[in-house]
């Protein structure tokens, strides 16, 4: 069970640019990977403590409690408060303490609910983010301070003591999440990581990103918990079968002009550097003799070295609760599979679509037992890659008349990788 808080709005405290968007990503990742999800936008106090409420109350016989708030927050006698939409604009301690919620009242509802393990990820301002009144700045120029974690809670901060999280790189920075959640969304995602090593991880990447803009900020996380929370564990491995079954080509229409050295010129031209199998494969089916046969060649065969020996056979097509497992993993990537249901619809057979393509697979939409095993492997695919495979699906929609599918997919193309727009 997890509530998902954003505030980009605060109306008397300088506004934020990305923390709804950072909210709507970590719920998506939440959802896909099990939790029940309560999201919360740019909440006003009165919406923030319904929430906490139906937290609390759906947080009774869970194993486990996630709260994850992006927005503002300030330090105060040693209170840490975190800050609503409608915050007033007389920014005195006193009002604060009474309109601003406290993260020690999250955590303890956590704790008196009987949860089993208690995760707070907090990315908010941990210097003070509020303007000086009358010579003098509220909180005592202190943000956030250290958590005091109960007994089987786990607090992470996005920055340090004294620090501030950045909400981007620079002005002109086309990434849609902040510097700590772009790198947490990843991390999350991993098989067999716990959410301790995860935010290690992410400590040293957000450290190194902040260091090439002169900034300081160092993730924190204050550990009280018993045990360790992995939110997609290490599956074990079935045995390997007996040989490696390669995807066949996808059906492919002939290439533009009459197989003239121009209009090899032009296919040749669309299949990326990189390779992928089914490209390469359709390539030489048309130009056996080409010019660019033998390249084509030499990379199928570096490609080939590279597929994994727990490869199986593309033809074993998974059952309704492999398809739930399969819909949950797509949507740890980032895509929008729909419900985890079991059912392979339109938006879960799209989804499927961009991760054979992003791997190098024929792109058929079949939920296979070979794509699940992948998806389970590292690497994982990369989001532009993913984002390439679901615009590659517009043509096609729109050649079937159908432009709303076209439309979404692309839309999600966009949201998934805004830095790959245009999409060529």
């Amino acid at each position: 069970m997890a509530l998902v808080v954003g505030i980009d709005g605060n109306a008397n405290v300088q506004p934020l640019t990305r923390a709804r968007n950072d909210a709507n990503a970590i719920a998506r990742q939440l959802t896909g990977t099990g939790f029940d999800v309560i999201l919360r936008t740019d909440p006003d106090r009165r919406g923030i403590s319904m929430a906490l409420a139906e937290l609390e109350e759906k947080l009774r016989g869970a194993e486990v409690g996630m709260f994850f708030f992006v927005g503002h927050g300030v330090g105060i006698r040693g209170t840490n408060v975190l800050l609503p939409s409608d915050i007033p604009a007389t920014l005195s301690e006193s009002i604060l303490l009474r309109e601003g919620f406290l993260l020690t009242d999250v955590a303890q509802a956590m704790t008196d609910s009987g949860v089993r393990y208690s995760a707070l990820i907090i990315d908010a301002c941990r210097d003070n983010p509020l303007p000086r009144q009358a010579g003098c700045s509220v909180g005592r120029t202190r943000g956030l301070g250290r958590a005091a974690a109960p007994q089987g809670t786990c607090v992470v901060y996005s920055a340090g003591i004294g620090e501030a999280p950045l909400d981007r790189l620079s002005d002109t920075a086309p990434v849609a999440n902040s510097v700590f959640t772009r790198y947490l969304l990843p991390a999350l995602a991993q098989l067999g990581l716990s959410l301790d090593a995860a935010v290690k991880q992410v400590r040293d990447q957000v450290r190194t990103d902040a260091g090439s803009v002169r900034h300081q900020q160092n993730p924190a996380i204050y550990d009280q918990a018993t045990g360790e929370l992995f939110l997609i564990p290490q599956a074990p491995q079935p045995p390997p079968p007996p040989q490696v079954v390669h995807p066949a080509p996808p059906p492919t229409s002939a290439p533009p002009g009459d197989g003239t050295a121009a209009a090899e010129l032009v296919f040749w031209q669309s299949v990326p550097a990189t390779g992928r199998p089914a490209e390469l494969e359709a390539y030489l089916e048309r130009w056996p003799t080409g010019i660019f046969a033998p390249i084509a060649r030499a990379r199928l065969a570096g490609l080939a070295s590279r597929v994994p020996s727990r490869s199986v056979p593309h033809s074993a097509t998974l059952g309704r609760d492999g398809i739930i497992q399969l819909q949950r993993r797509l949507a740890t990537l980032g895509l929008d599979p729909g419900a985890a249901d079991g059912a392979p619809g339109q938006r879960t057979l799209a989804t499927i679509r961009a991760a054979q393509y992003a791997l190098g697979q024929t792109p058929d939409g079949e939920p296979s037992e070979a794509l699940l095993m992948r998806l389970g492997q590292q690497p994982v695919p990369e989001a532009a890659d993913l984002a390439r495979g679901l615009a590659a699906q517009a043509p096609a929609a729109l050649a079937e008349r159908n432009p709303q599918e076209a439309v979404r997919v692309l839309e999600a193309a966009l949201r998934l990788a805004p830095e790959m727009a245009p999409y060529g």
